[in-house]
């Protein structure tokens, strides 16, 4: 059975690295896994500060790179037993105590998210978690992340942000990573649309209707390369080759120099260097220099 599992794409395009200070909050990530499941959903859970604790905050936030990891990593070994607890989940009331213990919605985003649900996706193929575990967990970790988003129909991107359709297509179970990959994309001043679990029939009916500045596909492993080479093939014709198409995900944890076998412009794990790549593109055309 084990054999044949494979670890899905649990992670984004990719994530920017650790700052080197540590957000401001407490030391006590330890006690918040307990205390998350039986929160109410609207319940205040957040934990005082006292004098003493901003002390320790000041200084923990002067401690070097090696220190603010270690932290991130327990934060993430809290949510990760969090969202396993067979006691109702509170996204209200693991935001509030995750941010009273100092640990904001970027890292929250960025890190502790991806990381647990990598820990989850360990767990199902080594046999230490059960499917049941890992999907409901997994569905945990996606609402939260969902609810981190806010106002998740964001439509206009700032001026010098892009309007970019990101997709996993059929089959494709993971949701985590393009979530987080959607909302990273945002804050940078990015309009990004999400359509999970499509098909391409569903994806080239979205390309009918709406023009975008690029299409990003999350492919978590290689068993879906077939199926983004048909989709990438099929909008080609559609949009007559002017729609910059980029590919990523844990795809690329396992072969690289995809854009032959796929048919993608650019393929990376890296959002800098997506977001290059398209400034590049606008700078070309505003000059007047087809691609």
């Amino acid at each position: 059975m084990a054999g044949k599992k494979r670890l899905s794409a649990l992670t984004s395009i990719g994530s920017p690295p650790i700052p080197e200070r540590w957000p401001s909050g407490s030391l006590r990530i330890g006690a918040v896994a307990g205390k998350i499941g039986k929160s109410k959903p609207g319940s205040g859970t957040g934990l005082p500060v006292d004098g003493l604790a901003r002390t320790v905050i000041r200084t923990l936030s002067e401690k070097p790179l090696a220190h603010r990891r270690k932290r991130l990593d327990e934060a993430r070994a809290a949510l990760l037993e969090a969202s396993r607890a067979d006691e109702p989940f509170s996204n209200e009331g693991l935001k509030e105590a995750m941010e009273s213990l100092g640990i904001g919605e970027n890292d929250i985003i960025d890190f502790c998210i991806p990381d647990a649900a990598r820990d989850l996706g360990e767990g199902w193929v080594d046999d230490t978690m059960s499917f049941a575990e890992v999907s409901r967990a997994s569905a945990r970790l996606h609402g939260f992340c969902r609810f981190l988003e806010g106002d998740y129909g964001h439509v206009d991107p700032l001026a010098e942000g892009f309007s970019i359709l990101l997709v996993s297509l059929r089959r494709e179970d993971h949701f985590i990573g393009p979530a987080v990959l959607a909302k990273q994309l945002r804050r940078t001043g990015n309009s990004v649309a999400l359509m999970s679990n499509c098909t391409v029939d569903e994806l080239l009916k979205r390309l009918s209707v709406k023009s975008y500045d690029c299409l990003m596909i999350s492919l978590s492993s290689l068993v879906g390369l077939e199926r983004a080479a048909t989709a990438i093939s099929r909008v080609r014709q559609l949009t007559d080759r002017h729609l910059p198409i980029f590919l990523g995900g844990a795809v690329l944890d396992h072969r690289q120099a995809l854009e032959r076998e796929t048919g993608a412009d650019l393929v990376t794990k890296d959002i800098d260097v997506a977001l290059d790549a398209l400034r590049r593109r606008r700078g070309l055309e505003k000059e007047g220099i087809s691609q």
